[in-house]
């Protein structure tokens, strides 16, 4: 069976899915002006054809009928409601003493997963973390890497090295080191700056042996924030954590993440403890034009 048909009896010979078709494996035929299959192989199964044919006159063997399904064009939000949605998000690091239902993370990760994928390969994966023992290991690891960082650029040689070696990038660097060494110093104290005592930890990983993995996981996690805040959760990119487990094993090893695989984005969860009442308004984007 070829992995894509099209019923020529029913086709409408509109050539929509051969607008649509990115690899143009699907073509219009330039004589009868009927919709042709090419070089099905090379076809990376992004469901376009089947997302845009208004007869349903295709089929493809990578997706089952019933996974094809009709948009509802009333409950598309609206331009104002998308950018009320994008301007009102915000980090949220103070969270209530209280779970976050099972089927509200999977209801965040499979929003997650609508996100795009470069070549419409999916390649992130997920680890959530609900329990406190794992995430008090986390928020260790990073500051005992944090600690290190500190000690190491506190020498003088250190510091010249540095100096010599990315002198554009070492005033960012001692500023780092403040932001490092407050955290550090917070956690002695009794407060957690890393993961802020959330209820739960969503992990992105993916394989460091293909392209674009981060920037698929980096799309993801974008749509999990947004999808967080549609279920009236706080949440916020846990950057200490991706740092740290980029430079170590250690947090890859307590997850148990597969060998060739890396931590590419953390986002913490949980029922806020505080209500943002107003949007602030950002910097005017610098825009080149051609």
């Amino acid at each position: 069976m070829s992995l894509i048909q099209i019923d020529r009896d029913s086709c409408s010979k509109c050539g929509l899915c051969a607008q649509a078709c990115p690899g143009d494996i699907i073509y219009k035929d330039k004589a009868e002006g009927f919709a042709l299959v090419q070089n099905e192989k090379q076809c990376v199964k992004c469901g376009q054809c089947l997302a845009i044919c208004p007869n349903n006159v295709i089929t493809h063997k990578n997706f089952l009928k019933e996974s094809i399904v009709d948009i509802d064009k009333e409950r598309v939000p609206t331009e104002d409601q998308i950018f009320n949605l994008i301007k009102t998000r915000r980090s949220i690091r103070s969270f209530k003493d209280m779970p976050v239902e099972r089927e509200k993370i999977e209801k965040i990760i499979e929003a997650a997963c609508y996100a795009p994928n470069a070549h419409n390969h999916p390649t992130t994966e997920y680890i959530v973390v609900q329990d406190k023992e794992i995430m008090d290991e986390i928020t260790k690891y990073s500051i005992e890497y944090f600690k290190g960082l500190v000690k190491t650029f506190k020498s003088p040689v250190a510091r010249k090295t540095a100096g010599f070696l990315v002198p554009n990038m070492i005033k960012n660097l001692y500023s780092m080191l403040e932001d490092l060494n407050k955290v550090v110093n917070r956690y002695n104290s009794g407060r957690d700056l890393i993961l802020h005592n959330c209820p739960a930890l969503i992990i992105f990983h993916g394989s460091d042996r293909i392209s674009f993995s981060d920037v698929n996981a980096s799309l993801a996690l974008q749509n999990a924030t947004y999808m967080a805040q549609g279920l009236n959760l706080g949440s916020f990119y846990c950057g200490y954590v991706v740092a740290t487990a980029q430079k170590t094993k250690s947090i890859n090893k307590l997850l148990s993440l597969p060998k060739h695989n890396k931590i590419l984005g953390a986002l913490a969860v949980g029922y806020p403890n505080i209500t943002h009442t107003k949007w602030i308004e950002r910097k005017a984007a610098k825009i080149l034009w051609r």
